[in-house]
C-alpha cells in the first residue's frame, strides 16, 4: 500500500508574487492569451450592442409617440360627442386612457353617468378585455385552433369561464409554450354582466351624443371650443348639462383653439409646398402665355393669414412632423421589432459561443503547461494554488475582455442608430443607461471567462506531477 503525503502548512506566496506568476505566464503565452481575449470582447461586444441599439431605439420610438400624444387626450375626448360609438369601439378607447388622466376619465364617467370607484372598474375591465383581444389576434391560427379549438375571440372568451375548458386550455397553452392573460381569465365569470353593462352604456353615450348635438349645432366638440368669445362658463354650463363636471375648463378650451391653430399651419404648409410643387409648370405656362398677343389673366395667389397662428402651434407642429418621420424612419430600419423578442437568443447564442471559445483556449492553455504545472507540483504548490492561477488569469482576461467589448458594442450601437435614424435618434441618449449596459458587459464577460476556466483549472489542479513531467 502507498502511503499519502499530507502537507499541513504550505508556505503562502505573497500576493504580489502570486499576480507577477499570472501575468507572466499571460506574456509567455501572449497569442494565446491574445486569442482567449479576442473570443470574450467579440462575445461581450455582440451583447452589449443588441442591448444597446434596443434601448436607443426603444426611448426613440417612445419620444416620438409622446410628441405625437399632445392632443390624443382632448381628440378622444371630443370623439365621444362628435361620432357614434359602438360596444368595440368604447371598449377600446376606454382602455387606451391613461389610468392618472383624472380629466379624461370625470369626462368619460360623466357622460356614462358612472360614480368614481364604478368608473375605474369599468376601465379596468375594458383595459384587460382589450390586451386580452390584441392578445389572442397576435396568435396564429394554428396556436388559436390547438389552444382554445377555434379562431373566434368570442368563442374563446366563453371557454374561458367553465373550469374545465380552462384547465385542457392551460395545459394546451403550456405545451405550445404560450402564456394567457390573466387579467382576462380573472374576469372571465363576470363577462355577460360587463358585456351588458357595455350595451348600457352604448346606449347612454348615444343619446348623450344627441342631446349635445343642440348645441353643437354641426359643429364638431373641438371647433365649438376654439370659437372666438367662448367662455369657460359657457363651457362649464354645456359640460354640466351632459353630467360632465369639470373643476376647470380654459385648459380645454385652450388646448381646442392651439389644436385649430396647428391644423390651419398644417394646412397652409401643405398648400405652399403644393405651390412649390406647380411652380415649374406655372413658369411654362406663363412664358407660353407671354408668346401670344393677348395676355393671360394670371390666378391670383391664395394665402391665408398667420397672425392668428401662435408660435406654440407652429412649434407643436414641427414636433408632429419630426415625430411622424422618426417613428417611419424606425418602421423601416427595424421592421421586426414588433415580432416577438429575438434579444434572450441572440445573446444565449453569443454566451453559448463564448463559453466554448474560452473553455477550448483555457484547456489548450493547460496542456502547453503541463511541465510548469509539474514543476509547481513538485515544488510544494497545492491543487487549490495550481487552480487559483487558472481562474485568476481568466478573471483578468474576462474582466479587460468585457470592458472593451462593452464600449465597442455600445459606441457600435450609437453609430449604427445615429446613421439610421440620424441625430434626432440620440437625443434620448441616456448616459447611465449606458453605463449600466457597460457594467453588464464588463460582468458578462468575467463570469463567462471564469465558467469557462472552471473545468481547466480543476484539470490542471489534479494532474499528478510525475505523469506531466514526462509529457513531450
Amino acid at each position: 500500500m502507498t502511503a499519502k503525503l499530507h502537507i499541513q502548512n504550505q508556505a503562502k506566496l505573497p500576493f504580489s508574487q502570486q499576480a507577477e506568476l499570472v501575468f507572466d505566464g499571460m506574456r509567455h503565452r501572449f497569442f494565446r492569451t491574445l486569442l482567449t481575449w479576442t473570443v470574450v470582447t467579440l462575445a461581450v461586444a455582440f451583447v452589449c450592442y443588441v442591448l444597446a441599439e434596443q434601448k436607443l431605439v426603444d426611448a426613440a420610438d417612445r419620444h416620438a409617440a409622446a410628441r405625437l400624444d399632445h392632443f390624443t387626450a382632448i381628440q378622444r375626448m371630443a370623439s365621444w360627442l362628435d361620432q357614434p360609438t359602438d360596444a368595440r369601439t368604447l371598449q377600446r378607447r376606454t382602455s387606451q386612457i391613461h389610468p392618472d388622466s383624472d380629466v379624461e376619465l370625470s369626462f368619460l364617467f360623466g357622460l356614462l353617468d358612472l360614480p368614481p370607484e364604478q368608473g375605474r372598474t369599468f376601465h379596468k375591465q375594458a383595459t384587460a378585455w382589450t390586451q386580452g383581444e390584441a392578445w389572442f389576434e397576435a396568435l396564429s391560427q394554428a396556436n388559436r385552433r390547438v389552444i382554445f379549438g377555434t379562431t373566434k375571440w368570442s368563442e374563446a372568451v366563453a371557454r374561458f369561464a367553465d373550469p374545465a375548458s380552462l384547465q385542457q386550455i392551460r395545459d394546451a397553452a403550456h405545451e405550445a409554450v404560450v402564456r394567457l392573460p390573466g387579467d382576462a381569465i380573472a374576469l372571465a365569470s363576470s363577462r355577460r354582466q360587463y358585456v351588458d353593462e357595455l350595451a348600457g352604456h352604448v346606449a347612454r353615450l348615444d343619446a348623450r351624443r344627441q342631446a349635445a348635438s343642440t348645441t353643437l349645432q354641426g359643429k364638431s366638440l373641438l371647433d365649438w371650443l376654439a370659437q372666438d368669445g367662448r367662455t369657460p362658463a359657457q363651457a362649464s354650463s354645456f359640460f354640466e348639462s351632459l353630467g360632465i363636471k369639470l373643476a376647470d375648463t380654459q385648459p380645454l378650451i385652450n388646448q381646442a383653439r392651439l389644436y385649430q391653430q396647428m391644423l390651419a399651419w398644417s394646412r397652409l404648409q401643405s398648400q405652399q409646398a403644393a405651390a412649390a410643387r406647380q411652380a415649374p409648370s406655372a413658369r411654362q405656362a406663363a412664358a407660353a402665355a407671354s408668346k401670344q398677343t393677348t395676355p393671360a389673366t394670371q390666378p391670383a395667389a391664395t394665402t391665408q393669414p398667420t397672425e392668428n397662428i401662435s408660435a406654440d402651434a407652429k412649434a407643436i407642429y414641427l414636433q408632429q412632423t419630426a415625430a411622424d418621420a422618426m417613428r417611419l424612419r424606425i418602421l423601416q430600419a427595424y421592421p421586426g421589432r414588433d415580432q416577438g423578442n429575438r434579444t434572450p437568443w441572440l445573446v444565449g447564442t453569443a454566451f453559448l459561443v463564448c463559453l466554448a471559445g474560452v473553455s477550448n483556449a483555457m484547456l489548450v492553455s493547460v496542456l502547453e503547461r503541463f511541465r510548469e504545472i509539474a514543476t509547481m507540483k513538485c515544488l510544494g504548490a497545492m491543487d487549490g494554488f495550481i487552480g487559483t492561477i487558472f481562474l485568476a488569469e481568466a478573471s483578468i482576461i474576462g474582466l479587460v475582455g468585457g470592458l472593451a467589448g462593452g464600449v465597442i458594442g455600445i459606441l457600435a450601437a450609437i453609430a449604427r442608430v445615429g446613421w439610421t435614424l440620424g441625430s434626432d435618434g440620440l437625443e434620448t441618449l441616456s448616459l447611465p443607461g449606458m453605463g449600466f449596459i457597460l457594467l453588464m458587459g464588463i460582468a458578462c464577460g468575467w463570469l463567462l471567462a471564469v465558467l469557462s476556466s472552471i473545468y481547466p483549472a480543476i484539470a490542471a489542479a489534479k494532474m499528478p506531477p510525475m505523469a506531466a513531467m514526462r509529457v513531450d
